[in-house]
This record gives C-alpha cells, structure tokens and sequence, in this order.
C-alpha cells in the first residue's frame, strides 16, 4: 500500500471506519513478520487517506453511512475525523431507511492535493450541512 503508487483501493469487513483500522492492525500483526505495533500504524496512517464506510440499512439496501480521513499519528494512535455521516431517522411505510446524509464541517486535509490533482472539490461541499433531505429525495441544502 505504501509503494510511492498513488492511488488505491479494497475492501475490507468492519463495523466502523475506526475499526476497519484496528483490523487492518491485526491482519498485520496475522502475517507472521514480526513488525512493531507503532510500526504497523504509522504504516496504515501514511498508507490510507480515506475510509469509505458501506452498511446494509433498514429495509436491506447497501447505503454509505461514513465518510473519515485518517489524519496522522498522535503519539501511538491513528489519528481520524469524519468528514459525511448517515443519520436514519426512522423508516418509512416500506420499512425502508428515512435518511439523512450531512457533512461533519471537518475539511479534509487532503483537499489541497485533491485540487492539485485537478478535482474541482469546493471548499464548501465539507460546511457543516444536510446532503439529502429526510427522504431521500429533493433538492440539496
């Protein structure tokens, strides 16, 4: 993962972006090279820059209900902030999620090498705001 390609990207079963972290640790540590712990994060924290979180939600769709930046180390851990979350606020007559998708208001430290890059990002999609509406439908606000 940390070749000086850029660009990359798996799967990997988790409950939680966090967690996807702490299972990546312990495939790591499975591997039988033996590598210390704070060589194994600083690793991760400089291989993965995104953690894009996919879960099955009321009423069996697959929705993404996180996105979160892995920001760095602070001492021993694997610093992150999430950037989008999912909010089920209840279902609807099908039984399927009511939703909303916000922004946290936390701007990604690797925006600027996304614009670099030639990604037309706007500062302003990561203002602290709903996506979607409650429905799902609907303009954005």
């Amino acid at each position: 993962m940390n070749t000086g390609h850029e660009g990359g990207m798996s799967t990997l079963h988790a409950n939680s972006p966090r967690e996807a972290l702490a299972r990546i640790e312990l495939l790591m540590g499975m591997s039988g090279v033996d590598i210390p712990m704070w060589a194994v994060r600083k690793l991760i924290a400089s291989s993965i820059q995104l953690v894009v979180q996919v879960a099955r939600v009321a009423g069996g769709r697959r929705k993404v209900v996180a996105v979160s930046e892995v920001t760095g180390m602070e001492g021993d851990v694997i610093s992150m902030h999430e950037l989008f979350v999912y909010s089920q606020t209840g279902v609807d007559a099908d039984q399927a999620s009511v939703r909303c998708f916000r922004s946290t208001g936390n701007r990604p430290h690797c925006l600027h090498k996304l614009q670099v890059r030639g990604a037309a990002i706007s500062p302003q999609v990561f203002a602290e705001r709903i996506l979607v509406t409650p429905s799902g439908r609907g303009p954005r606000r």
